[in-house]
């Protein structure tokens, strides 16, 4: 893969911080909010699909891997235009409304000490939770509903 020198710009500078050496300046990029995305786009008339990150250059993009103990996708319990209530890989069941900024627990189904003993986690190194997109809660069920978010994106 060919890099552009903007790209080689933000490696070198992420690559230098990160080994605590001196930059041309301090890597810039932020934490965003589904609900500020969308009020951003709005404010600005800007296209549904633009990407804050691009937009400003930042230099690094927050990606979450999949920590979900069980990698699957999400079983829609119920959906309609008002709220989702769905199974993560925690097998947690959780009721996400559309118009409140976190979603709600409704339960666990590893719920006793017995379940809890015999509970088996998916492999850690599975390749799946690092290098594909796919239903997760911690990236997709918090103040928006997301399915299949992807990992990142290559500059």
């Amino acid at each position: 893969m060919e890099r552009k020198p903007n790209c080689i710009s933000k490696l070198e500078r992420m690559n230098k911080t990160l080994e605590h050496q001196e930059a041309d300046r301090v890597p810039i990029s932020d934490f965003f909010w589904g609900s500020f995305i969308e009020r951003w786009k709005e404010e600005l008339s800007l296209s549904g699909d633009t990407d804050i990150y691009k937009y400003y250059d930042l230099d690094w993009i927050v990606t979450i891997p999949n920590m979900d103990p069980h990698i699957k996708q999400f079983e829609i319990i119920e959906q309609n235009d008002e709220e989702v209530v769905v199974r993560t890989g925690f097998e947690a069941v959780i009721r996400k409304k559309f118009c409140d900024p976190m979603p709600e627990y409704v339960e666990f189904d590893t719920n006793t000490i017995d379940k809890i003993r015999t509970f088996q986690f998916d492999d850690p190194w599975d390749e799946r939770r690092y290098l594909s997109s796919g239903d997760n809660q911690v990236a997709g069920v918090g103040d928006s509903f997301i399915r299949n978010p992807p990992l990142g994106q290559r500059l």
